[in-house]
């Protein structure tokens, strides 16, 4: 059989789909049996070390076995190898369909194997390859072009199912959502093992609607822009919460809209609340008390312990590394000066266009793009005050100098005592110096570093600092993203005096400057580079070999005296902070662990998850190395508020690792221990978890206006779940609301609201009997947040099994640790402006707008 296979899949092969077709079910299920390690057999591929095969799912396995093991059809099939399944169609039951799901899908997540299905787009599309045409059907024994979200390639006939009802035509090729210009946009899934694209998965349309899964509203058009909603400015009490006054104002349907129907084992359930129901502001008032009684019941923290926070989002398309020019709303743009915009009026073509003049009279410009940073961040502010965390750290290019100052802003305005470590932003040339005081030291195209001060806290140490924000300025660049800025002439320092107080245990590398600690051989290239950009910007450095000495070396000494257990302990920074954009995750895994086993340096990583980001952000500490010996218990209880599960802090042992997605945006709160990192063995009796997680907060990012590269809810994954969401009610949406972020996760928060009415007597989550109720609104929120859902979806699976053996006070954190950020305008609401300096000195001819 697997010789078989191997010539079906063969290049030279030409009958490759037709042969892998004659396999029956049974016969894969040998295959998969075998290549998972779990069947004797001579063959020991072991995709899946069979330790780490369950004995639930090795015994699922065996039933399914047992069940596709069935006697042949009495009667003659021409189809035999499914015709012979008469017998066991008769007892396969909605349960045994679950389980059987439930067990291949874990053996996918054992090997590595990854099933998905991208957000739908119209760019999707597939054509005959130059080798040969398509003829009918399936595809017969011609290649395919196929072009996905990252690019096209080329498919052999196997790795395209394309999945049809009887008589449907070959040329309704895939499932679909029509758009309002006419265009389809295509729902498709992809099979990938270690991002290596296996096989991509179509359903045409009339098996889709006959199997249930068809997308609701077919006709309808699929927009970003559906369902603007006005609600009141977001702050930090509920009487101006997030959620209130959020109605969930649902057009009628069409006549014609398809019914959403879920298949189960009694026939066809429908959900008959009324789908135009608000959120309403009394729903979201409990949601919002709940969710700050159970912060304010985390707040307090030991006293040898620092509480940190990071917060890892999708920052827009170079962040403001570009000129603030490129940050503006592009309809205001075209108002002022048509030239500097594309015939779509969406992206910026000349930015040179934009001179003395229009900068003169247009210095200060609406930003959508701020308007969204102000929105996360006042969110992240919010349960930085509830938390009282101390030190909030931002990813890098992520602010704005208008964000600085309005951070500054809300920690006075709001009383927090959080000091700011606010990402970078690149300095832009000709910016009026009133304007921003603070910057008035730093040269134009530096990448600045700032750190933002309460005024109304006399912190310990810190009431030297002169001014509330002060900056320094970014070193070394990133040699492999070309990156070009201004660099640091001086040597590097600490951003926060020294002293007592646990904050001025803090050191900082901005991204690429970790490579001063991560190994020799990279000395040459920063020097080199550093003598580059000083040239490049009127220095005079020309001899980088005495760069490495004089400029290098010396940042490297400074880093390991500020760090060292053996050198000015007194002064010895222990937490280390590192703002960064970049697609090298490992490499800050790598740093953090190799200072965690030197010097018991704990690293925190806070990576944008955008275009130029990869996620992952972590915190690098306590347990940080890859033990050989497993000290973890099963069955015992653990620290973690999520019932075991432990987002944010690196696991290497872990094949999650524990850091966040790739896509990610979420905010992670944590308590250092500054002087005690390392437990050493014996342990010290009293020594408190040197590292200890406080939070987990996916943000909920919703709007008509959320950031483009933001997926809608998987809407076939949420049918699944269906019948356990009472309030969400897919027989009366149409695809625009059933893909709507903002209605889908209005409905989850109502839901949530139930659990928490319907049960607010419980102590603790050991009397929850029901925890699937749970769950399943984690799972559903999984589904509506696409860019959150390994995490949710743990949390949710922890939840289910652990609530009792590993309990945690009513109302549990798993079920209201969430940021919800609506980015629409309140009404009246005007966007941010922010300062747009002239991007060429050269005069316009034209007359300011």
């Amino acid at each position: 059989m697997f010789r078989a296979v191997e010539l079906s899949i063969s290049p030279e092969s030409r009958r490759g789909w037709q042969d892998l077709s004659r396999i029956a079910p049974l016969g894969w299920m040998v295959l998969v049996g075998t290549l998972a390690g779990i069947l004797p057999s001579d063959v020991k591929p072991e995709l899946v070390p069979t330790s780490q095969v369950t004995q639930e799912e090795f015994e699922e396995l065996k039933r399914l076995a047992q069940d596709l093991s069935t006697s042949p059809a009495k009667e003659p099939d021409d189809d035999a190898q499914w015709g012979d399944l008469t017998s066991m169609i008769r007892t396969w039951t909605h349960d045994r369909l679950e389980a059987a799901l439930r067990v291949l899908e874990g053996i996918d997540a054992h090997s590595g194997v990854l099933v998905q299905s991208p957000s739908s787009s119209p760019l999707f599309s597939i054509q005959s390859s130059s080798r040969g045409k398509v003829s009918g059907g399936h595809a017969d024994s011609h290649d395919y072009d196929i072009r996905l979200l990252d690019g096209s390639r080329t498919l052999r006939p196997w790795q395209l199912v394309n999945a049809a009802a009887t008589g449907e035509r070959s040329t309704d090729r895939t499932e679909h959502i029509q758009m309002p210009d006419g265009r389809k946009s295509f729902v498709w899934t992809e099979t990938r093992y270690r991002d290596r694209l296996l096989a991509v998965h179509v359903v045409q349309p009339g098996l889709a609607q006959l199997a249930g899964l068809g997308i609701p509203g077919n006709e309808a058009a699929l927009q970003a822009d559906v369902n603007k909603h006005e609600v009141p400015d977001t702050r930090f009490n509920r009487d101006a919460n997030p959620i209130a006054n959020t109605h969930v104002k649902q057009s009628q349907p069409p006549e014609d809209t398809v019914q959403l129907q879920s298949q189960s084992g009694d026939g066809l359930s429908q959900i008959s609340t009324d789908s135009k129901s608000d959120i309403s502001a009394n729903t979201t008032d409990q949601i919002l008390q709940a969710q700050e009684d159970s912060w304010r019941r985390r707040q307090t923290k030991a006293g040898n312990v620092i509480r940190i926070a990071m917060v890892q989002w999708q920052i827009e398309d170079e962040g403001s590394y570009r000129h603030p020019l490129f940050d503006v709303c592009p309809d205001q743009l075209q108002k002022i000066e048509k030239d500097i915009l594309d015939s779509t009026g969406k992206f910026i073509a000349r930015p040179s266009a934009w001179t003395d003049d229009l900068a003169a009279a247009h210095s200060m410009l609406p930003s959508s793009i701020e308007h969204r940073r102000r929105a996360l961040l006042r969110q992240v502010l919010r349960a930085c005050k509830h938390f009282d965390v101390e030190c909030l750290l931002l990813p890098e290019y992520s602010t704005r100098p208008e964000t600085v100052e309005w951070i500054q802003r809300e920690l006075d305005a709001n009383n927090l005592k959080t000091v700011v470590w606010a990402g970078t932003f690149r300095k832009p040339p000709y910016m009026i110096p009133e304007l921003f005081k603070w910057l008035k030291e730093a040269p134009d195209w530096s990448a600045v570093f700032p750190l933002i001060i309460p005024t109304k806290h006399q912190i310990q140490k810190l009431e030297e600092i002169p001014k509330a924000i002060r900056t320094r300025c970014k070193k070394y660049p990133s040699i492999a993203y070309e990156e070009l800025f201004n660099p640091e002439r001086d040597a590097l320092a600490a951003m926060t005096p020294d002293g007592d107080n646990p904050i001025s245990r803090i050191i900082e590398l901005i991204c690429s400057e970790i490579f001063l600690a991560t190994s020799p051989s990279n000395l040459h290239g920063l020097a080199w580079t550093w003598c580059d950009l000083v040239n490049k910007w009127g220095g005079h450095h020309q001899d980088y070999q005495q760069a490495v000495k004089d400029i290098v070396m010396q940042d490297v000494i400074w880093f390991a005296d500020l760090t060292s257990m053996t050198s000015h302990i007194s002064k010895r920074r222990t937490i280390l902070f590192i703002p960064a954009m970049t697609p090298r995750s490992v490499d800050y895994a790598i740093l953090g662990q190799a200072n965690y086993l030197a010097t018991g340096l704990t690293t925190v990583f806070c990576n944008d998850s955008g275009r130029h980001g990869h996620g992952q952000s972590c915190i690098i500490g306590h347990n940080c190395w890859d033990n050989e010996k497993d000290d973890s218990v099963p069955g015992i209880p653990n620290a973690s508020p999520y019932h075991g599960v432990v987002p944010g802090l690196y696991r290497p042992r872990r094949e999650d690792r524990g850091w966040l997605g790739q896509f990610e945006q979420a905010m992670v709160i944590a308590d250092i221990d500054p002087m005690y990192q390392a437990e050493g063995k014996p342990r010290p009796q009293n020594l408190l978890p040197p590292l200890r997680l406080v939070a987990h907060l996916p943000i909920l990012e919703v709007g008509s206006g959320q950031h483009r590269k933001l997926k809608h809810p998987d809407v076939f994954k949420l049918l699944r779940h269906k019948s356990q969401l009472t309030s969400m009610v897919y027989s009366k949406l149409n695809a625009n609301q059933a893909t709507c972020r903002k209605t889908v996760v209005g409905h989850i928060i109502a839901e949530i609201s139930q659990v928490l009415s319907s049960s607010s007597s419980r102590a603790d989550t050991v009397r929850d009997h029901d925890p699937a109720a749970i769950a399943d609104c984690l799972e559903m929120m999984a589904y509506a947040i696409p860019e959150n859902e390994y995490w949710l979806q743990q949390r949710s699976r922890a939840y289910k099994h652990e609530h009792a053996s590993n309990p945690q006070r009513w109302p549990p954190p798993t079920l209201l640790d969430w940021l919800y950020v609506d980015i629409d305008k309140a009404t009246n609401e005007v966007y941010p402006k922010i300062h747009v300096p002239p991007f060429a000195r050269a005069a316009s001819s034209k007359t300011p707008g």
